[in-house]
């Protein structure tokens, strides 16, 4: 599993909490559900272990367990495995008897399987799931975010590479357009990843435009950069690049360049005064 970068934050979004044993399912139901109750929890623990032949089993008794939800935040089998990080072949045996939109399904955090593998790094069982229903590429969570953008929040880098990837410009979701645009690059470069950074604007450069649009309410990319100063010592050629690259498509698709008067918003949005920061953090730290 990929580490997360290091400097970055928590981000606020729900680590699945179906990856523990210490999360076993508990049901309160009538006398006449227990058989179906203990079913469950035999599931839920098999999917944990990644024990196919106890899966088998059980589906065997009840086949619509395949998809159900197995405990109190509505996680399937296919979530729970998927959030251990490990045991490859039971997601694969469990994706090949479902539906593509079962794949879909969310836990009650909003998490699809695909943003759980997203959160964890888990890229051979993206991989599985995006094979077998590629619009899991372009489905929302409960906070607006993409599994792209929830790779790059958690600092899963190979998994950030794997979905800038597969998923599409053209999309009707416009992934890469817009405010979505903007959170993507946000979170790249919170995460440190400045070479997936710069790569990111060359391609679709007006991304930098996005940043600075006051109605996304997105912390622009200079005042990202300069609010981490100590990255500048890890990373000194792709920060100076990025930097470089995003305050030169500012300057090109803006004719701001003369001071004037502007709004409090306008102005803390502008890159002018986060330059004159920055200038000041690299020579401090060059010399």
């Amino acid at each position: 599993m990929p580490a997360s970068a290091s400097g970055s934050s928590t981000p606020p979004f729900f680590m699945p909490e179906h990856t523990s044993c210490s999360s076993w399912p508990k049901f309160a139901t009538p006398e006449h559900d227990i058989t179906a109750t203990v079913r469950k929890q035999n599931l839920y623990r098999a999917a944990h272990r990644g024990d196919w032949k106890a899966t088998i089993d059980i589906l065997s008794q009840d086949s619509t367990l395949r998809n159900a939800e197995l405990n109190g935040e509505s996680a399937t089998a296919l979530h729970v495995a998927v959030g251990t990080g490990k045991a490859i072949h039971y997601v694969e045996e469990l994706v090949k008897g479902m539906r593509p939109m079962d794949l879909e399904k969310k836990d009650r955090n909003g998490q699809t399987p695909l943003m759980i593998a997203a959160i964890i790094g888990n890229i051979e069982a993206a991989k599985l799931l995006v094979r077998r229903n590629q619009g899991l590429l372009y489905l929302c969570g409960n906070k607006g975010l993409l599994p792209v953008h929830i790779a790059a929040q958690y600092g899963q880098k190979d998994m950030l590479l794997y979905l800038l990837k597969v998923t599409r410009s053209d999309d009707p979701s416009r992934p890469y357009a817009s405010k979505s645009g903007a959170q993507l690059l946000h979170y790249i470069i919170q995460a440190e990843f400045y070479d997936v950074a710069t790569s990111l604007v060359s391609k679709y450069p007006e991304l930098i435009d996005e940043s600075y649009t006051i109605s996304h309410s997105v912390t622009p990319p200079l005042t990202v950069l300069a609010t981490n100063p100590s990255a500048f010592q890890r990373s000194v050629s792709w920060w100076r690049r990025l930097y470089a690259c995003i305050f030169t498509r500012w300057q090109i698709s803006n004719d701001r360049c003369s001071t004037g008067s502007t709004t409090p918003d306008e102005e803390r949005q502008s890159p002018w005064r986060v330059v004159r920061c920055i200038s000041m953090v690299e020579k401090l730290l060059l010399q």
